[in-house]
């Protein structure tokens, strides 16, 4: 019995333990299949972000060429420049429907590539407005450049994310890794146990984990080639901040060999006057109040000995606890656009302060467009029309033009082919005109296309005034020197007609004298004393004239302003003509009530004595004086029935030296009345005439009445 119970025992025991470990294999073969297929979840995970981020780099990439090929266009002009922004656009979708496809599963990556999708087509809206023919130069400014460094910061913040999620799902695929080799040696031996099929499947999951080892080794492989081939430095710190990981583009930017520089801080690598500003940003990080797409420029040393301004984009890495173990960022070399932004800051300064300090209207427009590109304020001192104004509505300068202008300029202004120079006058806000010589200047592309149409205004006012002034210096000058012809032509014929004459009587009263005739030649010898006596009085009245005229331009001529009684005065000069051989007389008449005048009396009795004289002289009838006592002034009129004047010759009749052209057979200077207008202006006063040729002649003279006590 104890035999067969023993057997019993020990077959039994042998089937229980078979079982056991038939059990425990199936177990651990249960266990193999879900590291397995965690195994391959992690392997399609890893390929799956690195399919993320060679989608995000591609993106970006077209996005640059888009933005390149619109630049380069609205710089030049060029349509040639565009054809890479149209072969952009359709890849750019694609990329972004994809992106949003491979995070599907991922929320936060799903609303980051939503943000990303939204900034992308805020870029490609501004580019496509670019690329119009009658775009404007927003391209060329700081936003075009701000809104394409918020693209590639969105883009750097996903792929941060992308390889932290690669990191960590290789380490999860390591430990799967351990543990299914593990588990593997476990079943190898429950497989001795239980029997040589055992041995097939381990050897099968064997294979199997030998590929997926593969698999990963050669994505780690492609991640390190794409990581150690990249410009743009890939790093991470530990939590004091000092370098654990720097690819091989960090001695590409900064010169120093990536060995030296593992384990330095790497505030000891930024240029001394951006340390406090590093520090502070890596406080900020590790407080978690830092944006995860936030960036900063900042120096960097050289080993050369210069620097190189990096942009730093970068963010925490936490542990399960929440606890700060490091940096994980990116370095992109920005020095060279800091540089042409540096130089462009500096050439628009030198712009402006050229442009925006001289006196001459400069602007920059649109060649398809009447729209202002720019303006300097010195069109807004001209014109008093704000900058803003007429930016907004480019033809309200037009509102300061002289409107007879107006037609002239918007031509030039809007014609396809304007004037290179012309002139035209604007209101100042000083009230007023000044005149404005333009000149027009066109740039043109590569291709000889018009892309700019420039122009400058210069204020040619005062050289105008100048000409002017010359002109009218010119103009006297000929006066001048015609009114000296005049006057030598007319003072030798005065001169010589009167000396002639006395030459002429002389000789005949020397003849008469050696003749003896006696009282026969008394009466002829007379006669010719007579003559010789009037022409002498001729040459006086001559000589008197041209130096009173000249007393008067000098300024010489003494005015004594008195208020005199005009009708006792008037009744002085007609006296002097009261003896006359023809027995004519002036005829006085007084109109209203007599009161005193402001007046010269010595000038005032030369004026009235002079027209009286030429009335006598002009006419055969007698002259008329007529007094006109008004609330304002008084009038005095001499009136004759004369000859009259020429209607031609009344606008020049107080000219000196001149004579009407009907007055040839009457002897006078040409100076009388330039003297009595001369002398009217010394008394404020003024004279005026009015004549008819053949029915007589009007000479009205006005006075101012005597200021009363």
């Amino acid at each position: 019995m104890l035999p067969n119970i023993y057997l019993f025992t020990k077959r039994r025991l042998i089937d229980l333990t078979f079982l056991g470990a038939a059990l425990l294999l199936l177990g651990g073969l249960g266990m193999l299949a879900t590291l397995l297929y965690r195994q391959q979840q992690d392997q399609e995970w890893v390929i799956h972000t690195d399919q993320v981020i060679d989608q995000l780099k591609a993106l970006e990439a077209r996005v640059v060429d888009a933005e390149a090929s619109t630049r380069g266009y609205v710089a030049t002009g060029d349509t040639m420049f565009l054809q890479p922004y149209h072969q952009a656009l359709p890849q750019i979708a694609t990329r972004l429907k994809t992106l949003t496809r491979l995070v599907a599963d991922n929320p936060g990556q799903i609303r980051k590539v939503q943000q990303l999708e939204r900034v992308v087509s805020n870029k490609i809206a501004i580019l496509s407005e670019l690329k119009r023919p009658n775009g404007s130069a927003k391209a060329l400014l700081p936003i075009g450049k701000q809104r394409m460094d918020t693209v590639r910061k969105h883009i750097a913040t996903l792929i941060q994310v992308e390889q932290q999620l690669l990191r960590t799902r290789q380490q999860e695929l390591q430990a799967d890794y351990g543990a299914t080799s593990r588990l593997i040696w476990l079943l190898l031996v429950l497989a001795l146990v239980n029997g040589g099929w055992s041995y097939w499947l381990v050897g099968h999951e064997f294979n199997r984990r030998k590929e997926v080892e593969q698999r990963l080794e050669s994505s780690q492989q492609r991640y390190r080639s794409l990581v150690e081939h990249l410009k743009v430095v890939v790093f991470q710190t530990d939590s004091r901040g000092r370098w654990t990981y720097l690819n091989p583009g960090w001695e590409n930017l900064t010169g120093f060999p990536v060995e030296a520089s593992l384990g330095d801080y790497l505030v000891n690598a930024v240029l001394d006057e951006d340390r406090l500003s590093t520090q502070q940003l890596l406080e900020q990080i590790q407080a978690g109040s830092w944006p995860p797409d936030g960036s900063l420029l900042i120096r960097f040393r050289h080993r050369t000995g210069g620097y190189r301004w990096l942009e730093v984009l970068m963010a925490g890495t936490f542990d399960d606890q929440q606890q700060f173990v490091g940096l994980t960022g990116t370095l992109l070399d920005r020095t060279e656009a800091k540089q042409a932004q540096q130089a462009l800051v500096e050439s628009e300064q030198r712009f402006r302060a050229i442009a925006e300090n001289v006196d001459e209207i400069f602007w920059v427009r649109d060649i398809h467009s009447p729209t202002f590109l720019y303006m300097n304020p010195s069109f807004e001192r001209y014109t008093g029309i704000s900058l803003e104004t007429v930016y907004a509505h480019p033809l309200a300068f037009t509102q300061a033009i002289v409107e007879e202008d107006r037609p002239l300029v918007l031509e030039a202004f809007m014609s396809q082919q304007p004037r290179h120079a012309f002139r035209f006058r604007v209101h100042h806000p000083n009230g007023t005109i000044r005149w404005l010589s333009t000149r027009i200047f066109t740039k043109k592309n590569e291709a000889g296309q018009l892309t700019r149409r420039m122009g400058m205004a210069t204020d040619i006012t005062a050289a105008l005034e100048k000409e002017r002034r010359l002109e009218e210096s010119l103009a006297t000058e000929r006066s001048f020197n015609a009114l000296k012809s005049q006057f030598i032509a007319t003072a030798s014929h005065q001169f010589r007609t009167p000396l002639t004459a006395i030459k002429l009587s002389a000789s005949l009263i020397q003849r008469y004298l050696h003749s003896g005739a006696g009282s026969v030649l008394t009466s002829k010898i007379h006669k010719q004393l007579a003559t010789i006596n009037h022409q002498v009085m001729t040459l006086t009245e001559l000589i008197n004239d041209t130096l009173t005229l000249s007393k008067i331009e000098a300024g010489q001529q003494r005015v004594e302003l008195a208020a005199i009684d005009l009708l006792k005065l008037s009744e002085e000069v007609v006296s002097l003509f009261e003896n006359r051989e023809d027995g004519r007389q002036v005829e006085l008449a007084v109109q209203g009530e007599p009161v005193r005048v402001s007046a010269d009396k010595t000038l005032l009795s030369h004026v009235l004595t002079n027209l009286l004289s030429n009335a006598f002289k002009f006419s055969s009838s007698n002259p008329q004086l007529s007094i006109v006592y008004e609330c304002h002034q008084v009038r005095v009129l001499v009136r004759d029935q004369g000859i009259g004047i020429p209607q031609a010759d009344l606008a020049h009749l107080f000219g000196k030296f001149f004579r009407a052209s009907n007055a040839g057979g009457i002897s006078g200077t040409g100076l009388g009345l330039t003297i009595c207008q001369e002398y009217m202006t010394l008394q404020h006063g003024r004279i005026e005439v009015a004549s008819t040729e053949g029915e007589g002649t009007v000479f009205t003279v006005m006075l101012s009445l005597a200021a009363t006590e």
